[in-house]
């Protein structure tokens, strides 16, 4: 498994140096920083888990593909579903906790570029 991610992470730094000239569209290097932190939490604790149940009645190699592909697909999920539904939750939270505690909060647009992503309130608070 970590063989397998070295070897795909090299052929991504060296395609990555070859291409010069053309810069990746923002939504495909959105994506790409999106998934990092959901893609290591997942391939270092469910893939392993998978990989020790499976791999002594299979081929490693197929268990092993299968893992990575099912591992970026899951990352992606998490990133493109959970995550959203998370940070507008615990803002709400976050917001009502402070307007508690008798700090005035403070709504604002997202810097984000249009392009990326729609801007959406976020909370800052003012003491």
């Amino acid at each position: 498994m970590v063989a397998a991610i070295c070897i795909v992470s090299l052929a991504i730094v060296f395609l990555a140096t070859r291409v010069k000239g053309v810069p990746p569209p923002a939504r495909i290097v959105l994506a790409a920083g999106g998934i990092t932190y959901p893609l290591y939490l997942l391939h270092m604790q469910l893939g392993y888990v998978i990989f020790t149940a499976v791999a002594p009645q299979r081929t490693s190699v197929v268990i092993t593909c299968a893992i990575v592909v099912g591992a970026f697909v899951l990352a992606y999920g998490v990133w493109r579903f959970f995550e959203p539904m998370a940070h507008r939750s615990s803002r709400e939270i976050l917001i009502e906790l402070a307007q508690r505690s008798g700090l005035r909060v403070a709504l604002r647009t997202s810097a984000l570029p249009s392009s990326v992503a729609a801007a959406k309130p976020t909370a800052s608070l003012e003491f």
